[in-house]
């Protein structure tokens, strides 16, 4: 008794709340599902089934197939309208044929631009491609008018590609053109007809098409095809395979359609672990590196990389070339270690050094060391020392100068070092300058952007 209550309340539930549980079998006009003899008694069916269909010839999915797979949703079929009407452009006399043989698919609407003195029929500018064909079909005839047109209309992030006039004939035409970055929708030609352009086309930023996301994919990706392109601001979660990463080294994050194109540019980066070195120097011993970084490797004396080599890449197929540190026959010695700004050697520096010989910096207080700290001898020369980055001075004259002071301290003077961040304030009676750089701000090789107030009104 208490099993019957629980499903007389669950189905109320459903249906109370409008949630689709099935679909029934799926009515594809101008086409049908494959097998559907033999699928026919399984209906209805729950949600999240898929199925392939396909289309009768002058009709194709939204994903321009001639097959697709059908989804039942919560909110029933997807797609919709699973087979779209393809419509062909013809020649059109007496007109701009831009568009002479192109395919258009159903819900398209086209703009149509005939020769001065020729229109549409009942002074239309568009026609449609719908399920029975071009409404109303594509052709230019004779129209009688006299009314000109003022200078043609402005579009945001386009431009004509001719100097406007004050004055155009009726039946005149002008075309317009996008700003880099923006793609145009619509027709780019415009014409005038009684007095009035027809409509302009806009400028849209360029849509992203499916990711091609190597070594990983999105999630849901057989359901989310038929959606693209898409249009910038939309985000996707996708994952990574094994023994790679996403730029925030997680296994999955989302993938961003901007006006640049698909960000990151590279979705899943290669995992490196770095091994250990026999005869060499081990600091980064199992330590993780990720596509794109360089590590610098230090061999003991007597050894080096093949091909005198001093760093390893970790690239999208593992390291190259693989660390590891094989004899090397080379007599020849260096001299004293190259001297850097503002920093010196861990050790007293000798005349002489032995092929192989390692030797380490130090910066001076308040500079940021850049680079491998160690150098060695190879061949006679040494490998690439590193560099001191200068620190930044904030002092009473400079904040003087901007009208700010340190917001989180009351030092009168302040060392940064490269990398670290400061944040100001505007002093009382004073405010941030529309043209300003941020109050927060960090120091990069002993510069800093600082920012400008202005006196309050």
């Amino acid at each position: 008794m208490l099993l019957l209550i629980n499903v007389i309340l669950t189905l109320w539930v459903s249906c109370a709340t409008g949630q689709v549980r099935s679909c029934h079998f799926p009515d594809i006009k101008h086409g049908g599902l494959y097998y559907e003899s033999m699928r026919r008694p399984y209906f209805p069916v729950p949600v999240g089934k898929s199925y392939s269909y396909h289309c009768d010839e002058h009709f194709e999915t939204p994903s321009r197939s001639y097959w697709d797979y059908i989804h039942c949703t919560q909110d029933g079929w997807s797609p919709a309208v699973p087979c779209l009407r393809k419509c062909y452009f013809p020649y059109l006399e007496n007109g701009y044929n831009e568009n002479n043989g192109r395919k258009f698919v159903q819900g398209n609407s086209i703009e149509v631009a005939c020769h001065p003195g020729y229109g549409l029929p009942n002074e239309q500018t568009t026609v449609n491609c719908t399920e029975n064909g071009w409404s109303p079909p594509p052709r230019c005839i004779r129209v009688n008018s006299t009314r000109k047109c003022g200078p043609p209309p402005p579009i945001d992030n386009g431009n004509t590609t001719s100097f406007p006039l004050s004055l155009y004939a009726p039946n005149s035409s002008v075309e317009y053109q996008c700003q880099n970055l923006y793609q145009l929708e619509g027709n780019k030609r415009v014409t005038c007809r009684n007095g009035q352009w027809s409509e302009p086309p806009k400028c849209l930023l360029r849509p992203c098409h499916f990711p091609d996301i190597k070594h990983g994919g999105l999630y849901y990706e057989s359901m989310r095809r038929p959606y693209f392109p898409v249009p910038v601001g939309k985000s996707y979660s996708y994952y990574c395979d094994e023994h790679f990463e996403t730029p925030s080294r997680s296994y999955w994050d989302y993938i961003h359609c901007t006006q640049n194109g698909w960000s990151p540019a590279v979705p899943c980066l290669r995992k490196c672990y770095f091994p250990y070195l026999e005869n060499g120097y081990n600091e980064n011993n199992g330590r993780k590196f990720v596509q794109g970084n360089s590590i610098e490797v230090a061999c003991h004396p007597g050894y080096g990389l093949p091909n005198e080599q001093t760093t390893v890449n970790c690239t999208e197929n593992g390291w190259s070339p693989p660390p590891r540190c094989i004899r090397v026959n080379s007599t020849r010695k260096c001299g004293p270690p190259p001297p850097i700004d503002n920093g010196d050697t861990t050790s007293f520096p000798l005349s002489v050094y032995a092929p192989g010989s390692s030797v380490e910096y130090q910066c001076q207080k308040f500079y940021q060391l850049e680079g491998n700290k160690q150098i060695t001898c190879r061949n006679g020369q040494w490998s690439e020392p590193p560099k001191c980055l200068h620190a930044c001075v904030i002092s009473p004259e400079i904040m003087e100068k901007y009208n700010i002071t340190l917001k989180w301290t009351a030092e009168q003077k302040l060392y940064l070092r490269t990398g670290e961040s400061v944040e100001f304030v505007c002093r009382s009676g004073y405010r941030l300058s529309p043209d300003s750089h941020a109050l927060r701000t960090t120091c990069q090789d002993g510069k800093l952007e600082y920012p400008t107030c202005v006196k309050k009104y």
